[in-house]
């Protein structure tokens, strides 16, 4: 069975999957540093995003879950361009303070916007949830402070 190239470029769920495709395998194979030359990595993409957009299943699955993912990926590259506001030049004793607190409240917002949004979660329950993530956030929180430079510890030279 031949494929008619014409009529799948004519098709918006052909070219909205192969693109979507081509660059999360473009991605990942760059961030994984799997191949040096980006030729490869470029003709790998292509091929990938090509089969993966005349697979059916892939292309029903990927439909379904379209509105997530692009919410997914959103607050992805939001996070992203928060840290790369935040961020500052400098040395080995920088004060990333800023950083932490602007991704922490996103991260948190995130988890609340998505706990509220999950239908239910038998395996630990909303609450349960949102308590421990809570739990952890907080001893996160008293790590960096107990190895923030500001904060020494006492000697306990008597007296």
């Amino acid at each position: 069975m031949a494929i008619d190239i014409t009529s799948l470029i004519n098709d918006q769920q052909f070219v909205v999957t192969f693109l979507f495709t081509l660059a999360v395998v473009f991605g990942m194979l760059q961030i994984g540093k799997v191949f040096k030359n980006k030729a490869v990595i470029a003709l790998i993409s292509l091929a990938l995003a090509f089969f993966a957009s005349t697979y059916s299943p892939f292309v029903t699955t990927l439909w379904n879950y379209l509105p997530s993912i692009t919410w997914f990926f959103v607050g992805l590259f939001f996070i992203a361009f928060v840290l790369e506001l935040t961020r500052k030049v400098g040395g080995e004793g920088e004060d990333r303070t800023l950083t932490m607190i602007v991704t922490a409240l996103a991260l948190l917002v995130f988890l609340v916007i998505g706990a509220r949004n999950v239908p239910s979660l038998e395996f630990i329950g909303q609450q349960n949830l949102l308590m421990l993530v809570g739990l952890i956030f907080m001893l996160v929180l008293f790590f960096a402070a107990y190895k923030s430079p500001i904060y020494k510890p006492s000697e306990g030279k008597g007296g």
